[in-house]
């Protein structure tokens, strides 16, 4: 794939970009909207402060905590992409003064079918859909806005923000294309949070953060009456609540020592209706954690970054019980109310070393558990989004990942790069894969030979080894008009294997390449590039192979 984007950003006095760009729509396209000479790929070790760091993310970047230096600033952004002829863009308002600050930022993303290298489907009907060289019924269009606040005092903030998101996209399997299968999707969220600097010899700071969501998708096409609309529902109704303290640096005989302690709640809801009934009925999951994270200095170039987090986690649901074949009889599986629990435990240790010109050295050991999904124990039927009849299994243990990573990392300077190589051993490692068996979208219709629209696939458990590298850099050539011009370039790979026999992980990405060249002044960023995925050879059971081609 081949992208290009740009941002612009003007403010009445200098100041950095604000960290909202991180997470707008070209951020897909990896152009990196900051004025500052550096990069970072953060990975782990923060995992014991919250489960979904995407969802704090937004809350972070719109809720400000600061005016903008100069009382105001603004910024504009836009991308295109070659392999879907799509077009993105955005802009955002960041204002404020000593006791108020304001944010909003609109965003929005159309793209057409995409391209691809071959025939898209493995048991074609008679006669076989015609092929154009793009893949059908694959163009979407979503849009968002958001709005946010604080007041600002001594000492601290509170703020509020709310989010909206909404997207159209199409269903891309063949029964996608012939019923003109869509999802309609909406999204809203309602997020606060503060932190304040209490006059305690002992207390550094307090913060606490609150959030909902309300979640709402319609999946939409022609159904068993001719009729063009809604097939199936999903709601998901989440709520979640944190708050940490985090203590005044402590001298100790190794170091000064900075440490925090945290506790998070929260509850999720899922509420089907329609054929996704079937898949899925109501589900809830509520989870209580408990959580410490440490910094230790030894020197100043030398510092040690422990974690750990203690979870409870109930899981209700209703699950589907099938014969050892997965194929009739019975028709229909048994189905049985399910209340689930489970602890995980996780902890994580991370070394870094400063070195000269600028560069990072990290070790990073770690034990992270997770507790199963509502959708991998209770999943009891088809799913049009994704073209396949998913099962479950209520009997899901908890999985344990064992990780080691070195990194690299230049953060300064005309050379820039992040470098990683790590190996996770997992225990329990919850997967999901085809079992070769094709159904209609009732269980009756699987294995006849005859309904062959959904791909059947079982959610199972066995102890696996991943080993990968990841690499990103950015290398500023030569001075340009008023500007720097560069290039920049990435890699990654990742190798899944199961631990007992050698054999392949299913559903793993490939190896993947890219680069591009950029200009950026203080008020500009513009970058083209291009992104390319190799094919992918270790199958695991019941996988075919596809080619190389550009992800978009």
């Amino acid at each position: 794939m081949i992208f290009a984007c740009a941002c612009r950003r003007t403010a009445s006095a200098r100041s950095t970009c604000p960290t909202w760009a991180r997470t707008t729509a070209c951020r897909s396209t990896r152009c990196p909207f900051r004025r500052s000479r550096s990069i970072a790929v953060r990975r782990r070790c923060a995992t014991a402060r919250r489960r979904s760091a995407a969802w704090w993310k937004a809350t972070n970047n719109r809720i400000p905590f600061a005016a903008p230096l100069g009382g105001w600033q603004t910024q504009i952004l836009g991308a295109t992409t070659t392999v879907d002829r799509g077009a993105e863009g955005g802009a955002l308002f960041d204002a404020g003064s000593r006791d108020f600050a304001f944010h909003a930022d609109v965003y929005g993303r159309h793209a057409s079918d995409y391209f691809i290298p071959s025939y898209p489907y493995l048991f074609p009907s008679d006669p076989a859909p015609p092929f154009n060289g793009k893949q059908p019924n694959s163009s979407f269009h979503s849009e968002g806005q958001a709005v946010g606040g604080s007041y600002l005092f001594d000492g601290g903030y509170v703020g509020a923000a709310v989010s909206r998101f909404s997207t159209l996209y199409h269903i891309p399997t063949m029964e996608g294309a012939a019923t003109n299968g869509r999802i309609a999707l909406e999204q809203v969220k309602y997020t606060s949070k503060g932190e304040f600097r209490p006059q305690s010899s002992a207390i550094d700071v307090v913060r606490f953060w609150a959030g909902a969501v309300e979640y709402h998708h319609d999946e939409l096409g022609v159904g068993d009456d001719g009729i063009d609309g809604i097939q199936a529902t999903f709601n998901n109704h989440a709520q979640e609540a944190r708050s940490e303290i985090q203590l005044m640096p402590m001298a100790t005989p190794l170091g000064a020592l900075i440490s925090t302690v945290g506790a998070q709640f929260d509850h999720q809801q899922i509420d089907t209706s329609g054929d996704a009934g079937g898949l899925l009925g109501q589900a809830r999951t509520n989870r209580g954690a408990a959580y410490s994270i440490n910094e230790l200095w030894f020197t100043d170039t030398l510092r040690l970054l422990s974690a750990g987090r203690v979870e409870n986690v109930r899981v209700d649901g209703t699950a589907g019980i099938f014969p050892p074949a997965l194929v009739p009889p019975p028709d229909n599986p048994t189905l049985s109310q399910q209340a689930l629990g489970f602890t995980p435990a996780s902890v994580s240790f991370k070394v870094l070393k400063d070195l000269p010109s600028w560069m990072v050295a990290s070790a990073t050991v770690q034990r992270i558990q997770r507790a199963p999904t509502a959708l991998e124990l209770f999943a009891h039927g088809a799913h049009d989004a994704t073209g396949t009849f998913d099962i479950g299994d209520p009997t899901l243990k908890k999985e344990t990942a064992h990780t080691a990573e070195m990194g690299l990392l230049r953060f300064q300077g005309d050379f820039r790069f992040d470098a990683k190589i790590y190996y996770t051993y997992y225990n329990d490692f919850i997967f999901r894969q085809a079992t070769g068996i094709l159904c209609g979208a009732t269980f009756a219709t699987c294995g006849n030979g005859i309904d062959t629209e959904f791909i059947q696939t079982l959610y199972s458990q066995r102890d696996a080894i991943f080993r990968g590298t990841e690499v990103a850099w950015q290398w500023d050539l030569v001075p340009l008009a008023t500007g720097i011009f560069g290039v920049d370039g990435q890699y990654d790979f990742v190798r899944a294997t199961f631990a007992a026999d050698g054999s392949n992980v299913p559903r793993m990405p490939p190896m993947r390449v890219g680069g591009g060249a950029y200009w950026r002044a203080d008020d500009w960023f513009v970058r083209m590039g291009l992104l390319h995925a190799f094919g992918q050879h270790d199958l695991g059971v019941n996988e075919t192979q596809f080619r190389a081609i550009p992800q978009g």
